[in-house]
């Protein structure tokens, strides 16, 4: 190593002498060197900086002439200096020419480390612990997404699933309908930390909302609390803001009771679902016309990834900041509105667009149509709420609503992941993934 001057190897002599250091760095390697401070006021442990592009020399001992009266320095004028008294800024220089040579003898410097304030080693963050999570809808898409991402953070999951042929490892068959076998065949004494819900009625018509969407939920809500669960995460609906429907009533009525519970809860309103916006991909590969409500601007959103979802859903369970909140979410990028999607559609499969307009007043003369039908086929109910739903979806955008203009704001709408519906569809059109819509489909 190339010789420090006499100044610094000898030190300070006068009095409240202490260290000061001087770094040179370029990129991530650094020089570190031990001067003294004249005026013992600083005490500092060296600091790392990266500088890619240029030589950096920092001093942490900075002083003017009039700071170092009490050693008898001249004070004639702001910035005067006694003469022959040593000051680290001399030196930069020999600090920058020579520490290449330094750098190359000195070996690997270790990988560098977050400084926290004040240049002392940062405190050691401790890993959260694994929890034992209970999830309930772990065979849809995002329910399996969910699991995935557990098991990726490092929980034990066990999985509630309705009754099915081929039940695997880690999975409980439970009838949601039946309080004592949520008991008994669910949660079966055992101890778990938190509860996560992707469960959600299939259809969303009435007799189904309120078994699933409440009533089951109730259910287990309470089996949770007799087993000493402390947290329950839900995945609930953006729609539920402006309720007009069954499902969404029903929705409701569980979060209220969810929250009065006492146990700590998140419940997560995702915006739409890529499986959901995709039921025309179909026709358009084939050549036919995209379908879209009024000029196809009546509605915007910002969907959001299974994948994405389920990384959010698992923060819940560890982040104070979504606990004990109503939490809206979508998904990366700006609001999408339906004629965009298809615009997107055309260009990605290299055809030239072709839309065709669906009146909103077709569904408007469908629901009264079946509305009357219903009275003499009871069996046309559950077809009516289904028109309903449709309406509700071709006119209601999926952004959070604002309760003082009563309009969608997208801006106000928070965003999580990096996976955006377009390239949900790329990944489609190349036949990377399968879209798998199930009760989830528009058209």
């Amino acid at each position: 190593m190339s010789p420090v001057p006499k100044a610094a190897r000898t030190g300070w002599s006068g009095p409240g002498a202490s260290s000061a250091i001087v770094q040179v760095s370029r990129g991530h390697r650094i020089a570190w060197f031990l001067l003294p401070c004249p005026t013992g006021r600083h005490r500092c442990r060296p600091r790392r900086s990266a500088a890619p592009a240029f030589w950096k020399v920092r001093s942490v001992c900075r002083f003017r002439a009039e700071q170092a009266g009490e050693f008898g320095v001249h004070q004639g004028g702001s910035g005067s200096r006694s003469r022959g008294a040593w000051y680290p800024e001399r030196f930069a220089w020999w600090f920058a020419l020579t520490a290449r040579s330094r750098r190359s003898r000195s070996g690997p410097i270790p990988p560098r480390r977050a400084a926290s304030r004040g240049g002392c080693s940062p405190t050691p963050q401790r890993r959260p612990s694994p929890l034992r999570v209970c999830l309930l809808g772990a065979t849809g898409t995002i329910g399996r997404a969910t699991r995935a991402s557990l098991v990726q953070h490092g929980h034990e999951v066990v999985c509630l699933v309705r009754p099915r042929p081929g039940i695997e490892e880690g999975f409980r068959q439970v009838d949601m309908s039946s309080p004592a076998s949520i008991v008994h065949d669910g949660f079966r004494g055992e101890r778990f930390d938190a509860v996560i819900s992707c469960m959600a009625s299939r259809t969303g018509v009435p007799r189904d909302a309120w078994a699933i969407d409440h009533q089951a939920h109730v259910d287990v809500l309470s089996a949770a609390r007799d087993a000493g669960v402390g947290q329950f995460v839900l995945l609930s609906a953006i729609c539920v803001q402006k309720p007009l429907l069954a499902f969404q009533h029903a929705k409701l009525a569980f979060e209220r009771t969810l929250i009065e519970s006492g146990m700590t809860w998140s419940i997560v309103r995702p915006t739409a679902y890529f499986k959901s916006l995709s039921g025309q991909f179909e026709r358009v590969r084939q050549g036919k016309p995209y379908l879209m409500f009024g000029t196809g601007e009546l509605t915007a959103c910002k969907p959001v990834s299974d994948r994405d979802l389920a990384g959010y859903l698992a923060d819940c369970l560890q982040d104070p900041a979504k606990q004990n909140r109503v939490l809206p979410i979508g998904g990366p990028g700006e609001a999408i509105t339906p004629r965009r999607q298809g615009e997107e559609l055309f260009a990605l499969l290299g055809r030239k667009p072709r839309f065709r307009r669906v009146p909103v007043a077709l569904l408007d003369a469908i629901i009264a149509g079946l509305g009357v039908a219903s009275r003499l086929r009871p069996t046309l109910a559950e077809k009516a709420e289904l028109a309903r739903i449709g309406r509700y979806y071709a006119t209601e955008s999926m952004l959070v609503l604002d309760p003082r203009t009563g309009r969608y704001d997208a801006d106000a709408t928070p965003s999580t992941g990096t996976e955006t519906l377009f390239d949900y569809y790329r990944a489609l059109a190349y036949g990377e993934t399968v879209a798998e819509r199930g009760d989830h489909a528009v058209f």
